[in-house]
């Protein structure tokens, strides 16, 4: 991909002409359009503010082993649109501030000390890779970022985002920290003896959630209210019923 530069409603690549990872480091008021970011790196000690991301692809390498890795980067009130980002290996970042035309979706990701705060478009973080991998490699994979996670002592940190949707699979709840206003912990132990199904969860997404955590087998999962999301008052409510049952952790 060629470098585009331009002044104005500027036009980069993160990709230099040779492939390589040696490039400027601060991106200030511009704008990546097209980029397949799919080397290993590392990539480490970027920034980028007031920057637009737009039909890009990040973290897809050529193979399962090797994953994308970013360190000590800083997003700061930057936008996305048409970007898809793969199974990457996020070390020290933070984002602060982040709009997302339509739903960011992060494909099986291996976090630490990730710290996202500000507010925040539509998030999800997913527990698959690829949907279309075989079983095998699915096995495979979630064992390489179960195995991540055991030398981690937290992972992500939203308790200042204000999220217009947000949702984290297989980011290990214990590993989240929260505000426990409007996030919650749940284990999969509290589920196992049904007592949540009986809980009013009417108007929210969170059955479907602890149906997953069930289905998928995942230790422990956080329940998030987003702060922009119009059913607030809805889903913080149902975080306390859930509470008072038992289910989530109370704090």
């Amino acid at each position: 991909m060629s470098l585009l530069r331009r002044v104005r409603d500027r036009i980069v690549s993160l990709r230099s002409p040779g492939g390589g990872v040696d490039r400027p480091k601060a991106y200030v008021n511009q704008k990546f359009v097209g980029d397949r970011i799919g080397a290993r790196g590392p990539f480490v000690g970027f920034s980028f503010q007031n920057c637009e991301f737009q039909s890009s692809v990040v973290g897809f390498g050529p193979t399962f082993s090797d994953r994308t890795v970013v360190r000590n980067m800083m997003i700061k009130d930057c936008s996305t649109r048409g970007v898809q980002v793969g199974p990457v290996i996020l070390e020290d970042v933070v984002i602060d501030g982040l709009r997302t035309a339509q739903l960011l979706q992060v494909w099986g990701p291996a976090l630490k000390h990730v710290a996202i705060r500000g507010r925040i478009g539509r998030l999800m973080i997913s527990d698959l890779h690829d949907p279309s991998a075989s079983p095998e490699d699915k096995r495979a994979f979630k064992a390489a970022n179960a195995a991540y996670y055991k030398t981690v002592d937290w992972a992500i940190d939203i308790s200042d985002a204000e999220f217009e949707e947000a949702d984290f699979r297989g980011v290990p709840g214990e590993l989240v920290r929260r505000d426990s206003r409007d996030q919650a912990l749940v284990r999969r132990n509290d589920l196992l003896d049904g007592r949540w199904r009986s809980v009013d969860l009417t108007g929210t997404w969170f059955g479907t959630a602890l149906e997953l955590m069930l289905d998928r087998n995942w230790e422990s999962y956080v329940l998030v209210a987003p702060r922009r999301d119009k059913a607030y008052g809805i889903l913080v409510k149902a975080i306390g019923r859930l509470r008072d049952a038992g289910v989530a952790v109370s704090d």
